[in-house]
């Protein structure tokens, strides 16, 4: 295990936070959260960013060694940690690869991610003699993610990178540290209070809610429960694992395995048989009692009911359906969930709309 903490503060303010996490050698996890819940500040504890208070019981130790308790505090640059925060934190007075230089001088001992590796990865070479204040919001943000890389021989903690660049350069970063989770063999620490990001980025989770963690697990045991989607509105959703079985030429379809059934996407070309996470909006999914004979809709999928939201105001309602080994959800209004009379063990047809595979855009197949 690379790092565990425990956590028990509490703010002048009245806000406490108290948090059991161990994060594991390599992998993204996932502070997630709405604001406020303490994800923030759990990072920046971690990161020697906040130390809390005398009456505070802290205990943060990285592989046996301790980085923070009763009598012992290692400040930042001694915890040989990257930290990425929401806003880009560059030297004005340098060029881009000035500022990674100076990441590289400053570093602590050994030897971490070399300078030449981490421009490649990052596809930093046409953006090296620009100055930061030349660069959009999300290729300064990338400079600031190479920068913390270079500076780091341990683990890489990200402030919801994200939050404050337009949603093309998101879907460009997201990619990117989704490279790099999968190339580096350090763990990611990533909060976010977007399901989307952590979706598609993470391996396990941890939910915060009022300063307290109220679950963990991995992302495919946790990432589409009830209990992570229940207060996402609109951007609730479904993360699911697929395997490629090929390109249709005569129709631009990619055919995708999902346990025992077929899902279909426009125009992908990926490896046949390899693995691909796709996401699944719940507002795009219906429900049908029986198997629908002629639809414009591709993908259908046999399903059972598991697990209904309770709500008595809302107009609409969660919608939890296990397909074999993954849960897929659905939002549907609670008008449709009387007349359907839904139960749990149900067996239903689940009709989706549109599909995002991995970063790419939205899928429809109407």
């Amino acid at each position: 295990m690379f790092l565990e903490a425990s956590i028990n503060m509490k703010r002048p303010s009245g806000f406490e936070l108290q948090a059991q996490i161990d994060i594991p050698d390599s992998g993204v996890t996932a502070l997630f959260g709405p604001s406020g819940s303490g994800k923030s500040t759990l990072l920046r504890l971690l990161a020697g960013l906040e130390r809390g208070y005398e009456s505070d019981e802290i205990t943060i130790m990285s592989r046996g060694t301790i980085w923070q308790d009763a009598v012992k505090f290692l400040p930042p640059h001694q915890r040989s940690i990257g930290f990425v925060s929401q806003q880009p934190q560059l030297f004005p007075h340098t060029t881009v690869l000035g500022n990674l230089k100076l990441a590289q001088k400053f570093r602590p001992a050994p030897a971490g991610i070399a300078l030449a590796d981490v421009i490649s990865w990052l596809e930093l070479e046409s953006l090296l003699h620009a100055h930061p204040q030349h660069l959009s919001g999300g290729e300064a943000q990338r400079v600031s993610l190479a920068r913390a890389l270079i500076g780091t021989t341990s683990c890489l903690l990200m402030d919801e990178p994200l939050a404050s660049i337009d949603t093309a350069s998101k879907t460009v970063l997201l990619e990117y540290i989704h490279r790099l989770s999968t190339t580096l063999s350090i763990p990611i620490i990533y909060v976010s209070h977007s399901l989307q990001e952590i979706q598609f980025l993470a391996d396990r989770i941890y939910l915060l809610r009022n300063g307290s963690v109220v679950s963990n697990g991995s992302m495919l045991d946790l990432g589409n429960s009830l209990l992570l989607n229940k207060d996402q509105g609109d951007n609730a959703g479904s993360m699911l694992t697929c395997e490629t079985l090929g390109l249709d030429e005569q129709y631009g379809l990619t055919s995708l395995a999902i346990d025992q059934q077929r899902l279909y996407v426009t125009g992908q070309k990926l490896n046949t048989h390899s693995h691909a996470r796709i996401s699944v909006p719940a507002r795009d999914v219906s429900i049908t009692l029986q198997q629908p004979q002629q639809s414009s809709i591709l993908n259908i999928l046999e399903a059972t009911v598991v697990d209904i939201e309770k709500s008595t105001h809302a107009p609409s309602v969660l919608i939890s359906l296990q397909l074999e080994q993954q849960i897929l959800l659905a939002r549907i209004t609670r008008k449709s969930l009387d007349h359907l009379s839904l139960s749990t063990g149900q067996r239903v047809f689940a009709q989706i709309k549109s599909i995002s595979l991995l970063n790419e855009n939205l899928l429809s197949e109407d």
